[in-house]
């Protein structure tokens, strides 16, 4: 389906998940999830939506070691985007890609959301 069929939480999710486990598909490459991303953050979107679906595609370029032109495409135009927040991200994810890419893949790691948080209890919120 578009993804403008799609309820907003749905695809969001969605977004998320592949962003996390699109490794583990035995359906499609990271390529070809990628490349359907990508087409899909070209709908006509939320920016909420917009942001899920960016944050996914930079995760699945640091697994894949490599930004094919579809996703290099989308994150300049992006990078001047009205929406400061998805500005921001596309203008780091750039920058890092460009300078440091060998630091992708521990920015943005497989599977980070099994990891365990250190729980600072001393804090005063």
């Amino acid at each position: 389906k578009p993804p403008a069929q799609i309820p907003k939480i749905l695809l969001e999710t969605m977004a998320w998940c592949l962003g996390e486990y699109a490794y583990l598909s035995t359906a499609m490459t990271l390529e070809q999830i990628l490349q359907k991303l990508c087409q899909w953050n070209k709908e006509q979107l939320t920016n909420s939506t917009r942001k899920f679906l960016t944050s996914a595609i930079f995760k699945l370029v640091a697994q894949a070691g490599t930004c094919p032109p579809e996703a290099a495409a989308l994150v300049d135009e992006y990078t001047r985007s009205k929406d400061v927040d998805l500005q921001q991200r596309c203008l780091e994810f750039q920058n890092m890609l460009t300078t440091a890419p060998q630091y992708l893949g521990e920015v943005l790691p497989v599977d980070a959301s099994a990891e365990d948080v250190d729980v600072d209890v001393n804090l005063s919120f």
